[in-house]
């Protein structure tokens, strides 16, 4: 049986967002290669993620984004200053006023958390640009539910699994336990991405 069929009997997936684990966040060369990408694609609103110096711990900093920038200890206190002073040299070299660098900022938060559910169903095939496909086949009412409650049903879930799929991601039989980390991370991405696509139309307003 295939993820698309065992998702079907799901009643949601929840989207979780700042729960003691989830980051797992990829080594910062993979972050960096990651980050150059985007911003070949997507130019300067992408420049605060290519503006994070390599040092900085990745799964810190998607802890740090997931939690909407909050800093609770004091390694994500520096990884905040980090953010910080990326977006200073960002906004220096582009020229941004207040509206361009808050669209930087989603940007850079949403990008963070896509490349954050990649990683986590890494062991699947999944890739963060492949979130596009899975996008385009959710419906509009079901985007935003995503983004308001957290959620989807299982029948949005498992056409957003089956259009991963058919980019080239491999689920197969997953176990419940499986089920518990692909469903959520597949919700993060699929409103990362939303993040990303409004904030690169808000940057170009």
């Amino acid at each position: 049986m295939r993820i698309a069929t065992t998702l079907t009997g799901c009643a949601s997936a929840v989207l979780m967002l700042a729960t003691t684990g989830a980051a797992l966040a990829q080594d910062a060369g993979t972050a960096s290669r990651e980050a150059s990408r985007q911003s070949r694609n997507d130019g300067p609103v992408s420049c605060i993620g290519g503006a994070i110096p390599r040092s900085v711990d990745r799964d810190v900093l998607a802890t740090v984004v997931l939690k909407g920038f909050q800093a609770d200890n004091s390694d994500e206190q520096r990884v905040m200053a980090a953010i910080g002073n990326a977006v200073t040299r960002c906004r220096g070299r582009y020229g941004w006023g207040d509206a361009r660098q808050a669209a930087a900022t989603a940007y850079f938060r949403g990008s963070t958390m896509r490349s954050n559910a990649a990683y986590r169903l890494r062991d699947y095939g999944v890739r963060w640009w492949q979130f596009d496909a899975a996008l385009a086949a959710v419906p509009e009412e079901d985007r935003q539910k995503l983004l308001s409650s957290g959620s989807m049903s299982g029948a949005t879930m498992t056409a957003a699994a089956r259009a991963l799929e058919s980019e080239g991601a491999a689920f197969g039989t997953p176990t419940p336990e499986q089920l518990g980390v692909i469903g959520p991370a597949i919700a993060q991405g699929l409103a990362a991405t939303m993040i990303v696509d409004k904030a690169k139309a808000d940057y170009n307003q």
